[in-house]
């Protein structure tokens, strides 16, 4: 009976070491290798950066003033499409003279004062974005790596510093989890 549990313990144990990477499907149906599907991610973020057309889907939320959160659901995003950014993220941390009715987080669309992209390393690219609202100023910095994660810092006027973590929005290409 105790041989029998090792040998379960080990055939689980085994089995969780198996490692697993989502990979592009090609146009013959089959997934391509972890090599050729990391040079199609790397391709597709850079021209999404380069085509100001992208959206990162924000799934951590790391407040200046408390833990990080996790965020459940898939709808809190920031977007930015030619010269405007769109901005569904919550917010938790301090206000200091807060509009009234900016409570709910930082939800708007407006267009872009400025969008500079630098090229520090070879696999980040930093998006500084600055732009206004009828209530409030922002200052976005986002660092967006090869593999599509993305890391946002924002700073208001009115509001403690926050940051997030998500990844750009990949849609368009066909990825799989292969083992």
């Amino acid at each position: 009976m105790r041989k029998l549990f090792l040998l379960i313990v080990a055939a689980i144990t085994l089995a969780g070491c198996t490692t697993s990477y989502d990979a592009v499907i090609g146009t013959d149906g089959r997934p391509l290798s972890k090599e050729e599907s990391a040079k199609v991610i790397r391709n597709t973020v850079r021209s999404k950066v380069e085509n100001r057309d992208f959206r990162i889907l924000v799934d951590e939320m790391n407040p200046i003033s408390g833990p990080t959160l996790h965020l459940r659901d898939n709808d809190w995003a920031l977007e930015v499409h030619r010269d405007s950014i769109g901005s569904v993220l919550p917010y938790f941390g301090r206000g200091y003279n807060v509009p009234y009715g900016s409570a709910m987080g930082m939800h708007f669309i407006t267009r872009m004062d400025s969008y500079s992209v630098e090229h520090p390393k070879d696999n980040m690219w930093i998006v500084k974005i600055r732009c206004h609202t009828v209530q409030e100023g922002y200052d976005f910095q986002i660092q967006v790596f090869d593999n599509g994660r993305a890391y946002i810092s924002v700073n208001t006027r009115y509001r403690d510093m926050i940051s997030y973590n998500g990844y750009v929005d990949l849609r368009g290409i066909a990825l799989k989890r292969v083992q």
